[in-house]
């Protein structure tokens, strides 16, 4: 009956849980407000995108209409092989409302995967519900719910703790499986640094149980040698298999995208460590989330505001810091200690511990922003509130410590208040100074309750204090979404978001569409910055430039530089020179290819060899000197056949033997065929392709067939169902003796 009791509560407490996001997030929740910036200028055209792509059958491999064209497959958080991602676009189809809902679960879900921790490490179903609810408006769930992919990876790690723990209790290889296969879907639609960030706190949360097992666990009897020998090899296991998951984007990266895009190599080591760093005062956002939205000025001056809060609500916090006075202070110590280490890897360049990082573990030199560290940090201090809710509720605590705690973060949380409202010049506004009043002095009668609490009738003893502090966590997530309203859309975002919405066209045919146009950018009054977004995404108009992660300064030089631009934009995609060049895809060629494209004769036609893009040389003396005296490229008169994502067939007529420039982008897949035989795509002026023709009509068919899916996207999504089907019981079978003795 208790264990009855206990369920039905659980449930009850989930259902209020959703209620409260709803309430909390009505406008969102309605469709009166959409997320701006990134999540408006690319996020969602790119979900409309692949619903578009996965409604017509097909998986989105290559993306005609941005930038000339790139191969989106290899960029994770696009999520081209996302089992969520395809189910939602499949459903929901490419609209704002499919994105609207998309982006409602990434946000809601790792509330969810926190409240089944919390029940899984034995905290009250309130307080579970409490620590989700106040991570959903963290400051860093707000600050980044323009970044979907950010809340799509940050939505597995609770999941991940979750089956880490159930693993190492059982001592399951099939635990391990299944956590390596979820840390891997994460990848799938999810920023990369993100998820190895989450490989960090994983593996020291499986240090950290070896050390301190669970009393429970099979492996708890063992010398301490074999057990961190098993709990090794369970991490390697889950590593292999989140590897196996993540291999189309690990490797298209590496391999699918060279000469397309500078992620496909490491970034250099400034990068890494001084683009958006956490600044030090930044952490005194744990008092307010009004903080995080002030002028950046003499605050956190290198830190776009996504970045700077840490705040992760009053009670949260009160319970994380109260937590390392209950039981088995070792193994909360080491959290606590894991969660400073963290904020201090956040600061960047102003401590040493990032750039040991870039230099000890190669994976983090393709990823910047150091402030992305704070994520994990702040989510063990969400997983030690856990525990400090179920030590106060069993009352494993003296009464007197969480008041002392809450009564002194309560003070200094006010003094940080001032300090930086005073430093940054700016009065508090009435909001943020009721959400301060609210959340800690509610805090403060909350635990003032509970030290009173004995002296109430025996059945108020637990309810009067919980419900007070459940809501003042409430009332601290509602007022950070409205503090922080500044990641909510306004209503030209929604208006025009409905004009998308209205001119959206979900065919792929970019010939039928478009035939060979291609725009410089979006303009059409559809709002500011247009050259930084995606929207051409939902309107099927091929762009030039456009909001994109594969960026390439190549290109990004090209679309500016008005003589190279004209290759690029317009209705001509076909270009013609008797003699080309060969020249390496390095910096001083280039620079060299844009002053001659500058001169009255134009540009020239420059080939490279694929593998130059992996190391390339610098240009020679005679290389320069026929660049600069090659013949111009001139527009061909050609006919289009066929113009969808992953073909383009069309036919020229060419004035003698020489070489044809298609100005669509060139990537390593590309394979081409002329009048039936097989010909090789070279890459050409630096973005390009370029084939031989002979002179005459010269039909050229061309198709893109990634060089890495063949073999690593049935890797990812067989790893995925094996794992799946492994988490299966076994069914009981019956021996022969036991069926005839039933019998």
């Amino acid at each position: 009956m208790f264990a009855r009791w206990k369920s039905n509560t659980t449930v009850l407490v989930a259902l209020v849980g959703l209620l409260a996001l709803f309430s909390a997030s009505y406008r969102l929740c309605v469709g009166q407000a959409i997320v701006p910036f990134d999540a408006d200028a690319a996020f969602a055209p790119d979900f409309v995108l692949l619903a578009d792509f996965i409604r017509h059958g097909k998986l989105m491999l290559w993306n005609p209409w941005l930038n000339g064209g790139l191969p989106d497959f290899a960029e994770p958080q696009l999520g081209a092989f996302s089992p969520l991602m395809l189910t939602m676009g499949s459903l929901l189809g490419g609209t704002s409302f499919g994105f609207r809902i998309y982006f409602l679960l990434v946000w809601w879900l790792p509330g969810a995967g926190f409240f089944l921790l919390g029940r899984r490490l034995g905290a009250p179903a309130w307080a579970s519900a409490m620590v989700g609810f106040a991570w959903t408006f963290s400051g860093f769930m707000l600050g980044h719910a323009e970044h979907t992919p950010w809340l799509y990876v940050t939505a597995s790690l609770p999941f991940e703790i979750l089956l880490l723990e159930s693993a190492l209790e059982r001592g399951s290889w099939r635990g391990f499986a299944a956590t390596g296969a979820v840390w891997g879907m994460s990848v799938l639609g999810g920023y990369p640094g993100l998820v190895f960030n989450n490989a960090l706190v994983l593996v020291a949360w499986a240090v950290g149980r070896g050390l301190f097992p669970i009393t429970s666990s099979p492996w708890a009897m063992l010398p301490l040698t074999r057990r961190l020998m098993r709990i090794s090899v369970g991490v390697f296991l889950l590593s292999v298999i989140g590897c196996a998951v993540m291999s189309p984007h690990l490797i298209g990266m590496l391999v699918d995208t060279v000469g397309v895009t500078a992620r496909s190599g490491p970034l250099p080591r400034q990068a890494a460590l001084g683009e958006n760093p956490l600044g030090p005062l930044a952490l005194l956002t744990l008092a307010s989330p009004f903080l995080a939205t002030l002028p950046r000025g003499n605050l956190w001056p290198h830190t776009d505001p996504s970045m700077v809060s840490v705040y992760i609500g009053a009670p949260t916090l009160v319970l994380a810091l109260g937590s390392l006075l209950g039981g088995h202070r070792k193994a909360r110590w080491g959290l606590f200690a894991g969660a400073v280490l963290l904020f201090l890897v956040a600061l960047g360049p102003i401590l040493p511990l990032r750039g040991w990082l870039y230099d000890l573990v190669p994976f983090t030199r393709y990823y910047r922003h150091p402030a992305a560290f704070r994520g994990p940090a702040m989510a063990l201090l969400a997983v030690l509130a856990l525990l400090g809710a179920r030590d106060v509720f069993r009352g494993e605590v003296r009464r007197s410590r969480p008041v002392l705690i809450s009564f002194a973060l309560t003070a200094l949380a006010f003094v940080a208040f001032s300090l930086i409202s005073a430093r940054a010049g700016m009065q508090p506004t009435l909001k943020s100074r009721v959400h301060l009043g609210l959340a800690w002095l509610g805090t403060d009668l909350a635990f003032l309750f509970y030290l009173l609490s004995p002296r109430f009738p025996k059945r108020l003893q637990t309810s009067v204090w919980a419900a007070t502090l459940a809501l003042a966590a409430f009332a601290d997530g509602f007022l950070c979404e409205k503090i922080s309203a500044i990641h909510v859309g306004d209503h030209e975002v929604v208006k025009r978001w409905r004009i998308l919405d209205q001119r959206h066209r979900d065919s792929l045919d970019i010939g039928a569409l478009t035939g060979s146009t291609r725009a410089d950018y979006i303009e059409d009054g559809l709002g500011c910055c247009p050259r930084i977004t995606a929207w051409s995404l939902v309107l099927k108009q091929p762009v030039f430039s456009g909001y994109t992660a594969l960026r390439n300064p190549f290109h990004e030089r090209m679309a500016r530089q008005a003589s190279t631009k004209v290759l690029g934009v317009g209705g001509n995609k076909t270009w013609f020179t008797s003699r080309a060049t060969f020249a390496p895809p390095s910096e001083d060629a280039f620079t060299l290819f844009m002053k001659r494209s500058e001169t009255p004769r134009g540009p020239a036609l420059v080939l490279h060899s694929p593998a130059g893009f992996l190391a390339p040389e610098r240009l020679s003396p005679e290389q320069a000197r026929e660049l600069e005296e090659a013949p111009p490229v001139r527009p061909l008169a050609s006919e289009l056949l066929s113009y969808k994502p992953t073909e383009l067939a069309l036919r020229a007529d060419a004035p003698a033997d020489g070489w044809l420039l298609v100005t669509d982008r060139w990537a390593p897949g590309w394979r081409a065929t002329i009048n039936d035989q097989p010909a090789e795509i070279l890459p050409a002026d630096f973005i390009f392709r370029a084939l031989p023709v002979k002179k005459g009509v010269n039909t050229i068919r061309m198709r893109y067939h990634p060089r890495t899916l063949p073999y690593t996207l049935p890797l990812c999504w067989g790893t995925l169902l094996v794992v799946g089907w492994l988490q299966i019981p076994k069914r009981r079978r019956l021996s022969p003796c036991v069926a005839a003795q039933n019998q």
